[in-house]
């Protein structure tokens, strides 16, 4: 497979997506180009760290930023959708993955106008993220405060009684009605 020839740096810089960073990511990502990857040297360039293993530890934060990793696949040139299965590969491996990171995923998806045939390679791993989602949908049904999730509007009838809710696909998800016995 042929590889992309990369971005200059000054190539890099005109970007809309370096031009998001802050000062300090900014300083990161030319100090990765610069030392050819090394991240280390690169947050003790661009951020007051004192030591190599303070920095070392820090560059799993800074380096997981969505704008720094943005800007690294701009120079690196690699599509968007690469970089969302990434993102989604990422995801899945969390065991602290929530319904409103989980619509975060879908939202950024949909409004690049991905559908689920652009995943055919992460089928292997879409079990796993179903029982995550799943998981995390029941844990917000369980409590009345958040029947409806972040993002989603409200259906509601005449008499003002909460029915259901839009999905962010403009989906109808009606709400299941629970009768007291007495």
């Amino acid at each position: 497979m042929p590889t992309k020839e990369r971005l200059t740096l000054e190539q890099l810089q005109a970007t809309p997506v370096f031009g998001d960073l802050t000062q300090r990511q900014q300083k990161l990502v030319e100090t990765f180009i610069a030392t050819n990857g090394d991240r280390i040297a690169s947050v003790l360039a661009a951020y007051s760290v004192k030591t190599p293993s303070s920095a070392r530890i820090l560059a799993y934060e800074y380096f997981s930023s969505p704008r720094v990793i943005a800007a690294i696949a701009a120079y690196f040139q690699t599509s968007p959708l690469e970089s969302f299965k990434a993102e989604v590969r990422k995801a899945y491996r969390n065991s602290k993955l929530s319904v409103a990171q989980i619509e975060a995923l879908k939202l950024h998806a949909v409004l690049n106008g991905w559908h689920i045939t652009a995943f055919k390679d992460l089928y292997d791993v879409t079990p796993k993220l179903t029982k995550k989602v799943a998981a995390a949908q029941k844990a917000a049904l369980e409590t009345p405060a958040s029947r409806i999730p972040p993002g989603c509007k409200p259906v509601r009838d005449a008499a003002g009684e909460l029915k259901g809710y839009m999905d962010l696909e403009n989906r109808f998800v009606g709400l299941a009605t629970v009768e007291v016995v007495r």
